[in-house]
């Protein structure tokens, strides 16, 4: 980085820090980053800051943006956070993310309702069981994919189409953020990690390693799909200032899968998405939880600009 930051600063601009920290202490590290003028006057808005941060330039200050899970939001609100504040609001988040339904878009029921839990159908035809009284992952009860022969009835699903868009809400918070300068993403996944609301994480990762070729298929189909949907988007007049896109590819100590499983299953995918938004001017930036370094030069060499 071209400034010097403290630790705490240096965690802050990773994200996702804020569910094992109380209020107090992220009230801290919010004020490790006073606010700097601009040469001229007046302080850098959140699309002029990040916009500074991906060209490496050093803007005013680090960019704040993270994803708070509800739990951790519910806390906040107990420590004292005024009701109505959103924590994006409180701490200043600087993205605003757009992005369209690429789900089958099956019908959501319930199966069953407790004072404990709630187990629903998801869009993508999974099951999943969720608890009222604490966030984590979705406990998982089944999940539609379990042999090659489920693909081809989903994939027909999975077509481009204007209802796949909520135009009102899209374009009234559209607006709202363009008014305040925020740094507009379009948000899209399309890899491993919307996989597994596809299938079992087990077998999703045996099937990349006996038949990438259908794991291929799986990604560059919602992939594509992700980049029709971006397109009818800015036809329609949303100008993004980046595609932000997640793929969890890794745990602590390394990667979930190789990076020739990796070259086999996704690179072709992720070529063609970032360059289709290099094309529009477009950076492109990846969440990607775990130890993922194996992979960096790949995703550069593709054309990744930040992760």
């Amino acid at each position: 980085m071209m400034w010097e930051a403290s630790p705490d600063a240096d965690i802050m601009c990773r994200g996702s820090i804020y569910g094992t920290r109380g209020l107090d202490e992220s009230s801290r590290l919010q004020e490790t980053f006073p606010t700097v003028k601009r040469k001229g006057g007046g302080e850098m808005n959140s699309k002029e800051r990040i916009r500074m941060v991906l060209e490496h330039r050093e803007p005013d200050r680090v960019p704040i943006q993270d994803g708070p899970w509800a739990a951790t939001t519910a806390r906040w609100h107990k420590e004292g956070l005024a009701d109505g504040i959103t924590p994006a609001e409180y701490f200043g988040y600087e993205m605003a993310m757009f992005g369209a339904d690429t789900s089958p878009r099956f019908p959501i029921k319930t199966i069953e309702k407790t004072e404990r839990y709630i187990i629903q159908t998801t869009p993508t035809g999974a099951v999943n069981k969720n608890f009222w009284d604490h966030t984590s992952t979705p406990g998982l009860v089944d999940r539609p994919i379990k042999e090659k022969t489920d693909w081809p009835p989903i994939k027909e699903r999975l077509a481009p189409d204007y209802t796949r868009v909520d135009w009102v809400s899209v374009f009234n918070s559209y607006h709202i953020a363009q008014s305040e300068g925020k740094f507009i993403c379009y948000s899209g996944v399309y890899g491993y990690d919307g996989l597994q609301s596809y299938m079992r994480s087990d077998q999703l990762l045996v099937a990349m390693v006996d038949d990438p070729e259908w794991v291929k298929d799986m990604v560059m189909t919602i992939a594509k799909l992700t980049v029709e949907m971006a397109k009818m988007m800015m036809e329609k007049g949303i100008k993004f200032d980046a595609f932000f896109t997640c793929n969890d590819m890794g745990y602590r100590n390394g990667l979930l899968f190789s990076p020739e499983t990796y070259k086999r299953t996704h690179k072709e995918a992720d070529a063609m998405v970032y360059s289709f938004f290099h094309e529009h001017n477009m950076p492109v930036i990846l969440h990607s939880c775990g130890c993922v370094k194996e992979l960096i030069p790949e995703l550069i060499g593709i054309g990744l600009d930040c992760l």
